[in-house]
């Protein structure tokens, strides 16, 4: 039987960034085998989104993989058809899905996560899980915590090149500086939010943005940094800022915030990150701070800076091209790593994180190109 992927949203992740990759890997596959996929394989690749406008780009990407002999087969269904909905699960009741990756809003995942979870080997999700804890609860409830094993949180900023790089020597690096005392984290963006993601004020950027930090610091965890034992996280402050309201679509309910500064601690240590679209600079640094030196990682240099009192030493540097990221994660997938990105355990642990900032309101307005709070 054929390989079988499904993929759950054709927007900007699954079709600009999952898509590419998934198609430059197939290529591979003529003079390469993965365990995911041999050669002379056809994969089935199923594609499920609401927007009817997206079957045609579905067809455009068929028609250049049969241009290229790329071995695919395409299908795309409108979830919002009922005609679509039966051709899809007919289809899942005769085939084997090898992975289930989750590209749709955030409000849809538990109940993507929920139809194929009894289905899939494997379920991706691209951060964060759900937008609210009680939006997977009940998938909890019917499946149980062991079945759910089988999801696990995609994270983009945790297969950039330099955070991968880090986390490949962390016991080496994290001894570069010593004692950890203080992590802070820096992802501020020039431009606001596009209209093509206008959903995100729906969200707000502590959960779409927040999120990497929150993401990277579990991860550390689920290596075997003790000290980042998120059982220990305390938010200490919240302050969130919004664009003032002639940059908000007219049809934008209730936003959330498009800035926040989170400051917490760990277990003994402190932690800050500030994040923010529309602030006319573009910063992108996690920063941890020892008794003996700083390690900076510089995701837009793509770098790993060493600072300590007697110099400021680059440790990594290397030209990437943009989303790179993506073709990290399919080399992941296509040699079936069980262990990529965060597990659900600490993906739910991360919902809760980020729930608790729900407790703080907006502060203030900001106009475009200022920082608030900084």
């Amino acid at each position: 039987m054929d390989p079988t992927i499904v993929l759950f949203g054709f927007g900007d992740v699954g079709k600009n960034k999952f898509t590419p990759a998934l198609k430059h890997y197939l290529k591979l596959c003529s003079n390469k085998t993965f365990p995911l996929i041999n050669q002379n394989e056809e994969l089935n690749y199923l594609i499920v989104d609401i927007d009817e406008n997206k079957r045609k780009e579905a067809d455009i990407f068929q028609k250049e993989c049969e241009n290229e002999k790329i071995p695919i087969k395409v299908m795309f269904f409108n979830f919002n058809l009922e005609k679509d909905r039966k051709k899809f699960f007919a289809i899942l009741e005769n085939n084997k899905v090898n992975l289930t990756y989750i590209a749709s809003p955030n409000r849809t995942h538990a109940t993507y996560i929920d139809l194929l979870l009894d289905k899939s080997d494997i379920i991706l999700v691209e951060k964060p899980l759900v937008d609210y804890k009680h939006e997977i609860e009940a998938v909890i409830s019917r499946h149980g915590l062991d079945k759910l094993a089988k999801v696990r949180l995609i994270d983009h900023y945790l297969f950039k090149d330099v955070i991968e790089t880090y986390f490949k020597n962390l016991n080496e690096n994290l001894e570069k500086i010593g004692e950890i005392q203080h992590v802070e984290f820096f992802l501020l963006e020039s431009k606001p939010i596009r209209e093509s993601r206008k959903w995100l004020y729906n969200s707000g950027m502590i959960r779409d943005l927040g999120s990497h930090f929150f993401s990277i610091l579990l991860k550390h965890f689920e290596l075997g940094v003790k000290e980042f034992d998120p059982t220990k996280f305390r938010l200490v402050e919240v302050k969130k800022a919004i664009y003032e309201e002639k940059y908000i679509p007219s049809d934008i309910e209730n936003p959330r915030e498009t800035f926040a500064l989170i400051s917490l601690a760990i277990n003994g240590i402190s932690a800050r990150t500030a994040i923010g679209k529309g602030v006319g600079i573009e910063k992108k640094q996690f920063i941890i701070v020892g008794d003996r030196g700083t390690l900076i990682l510089d995701t837009l240099r793509n770098e790993i800076i060493l600072k300590t009192d007697a110099e400021t030493k680059i440790l990594y540097s290397k030209e990437i091209f943009r989303y790179h990221e993506y073709y990290n994660i399919m080399r992941r997938i296509f040699n079936l790593d069980s262990n990529i990105g965060l597990s659900f355990k600490m993906a739910l642990k991360e919902v809760e994180i980020l729930e608790k900032t729900d407790q703080f309101n907006i502060m203030t307005r900001y106009r475009l190109g200022e920082i608030p709070f900084l």
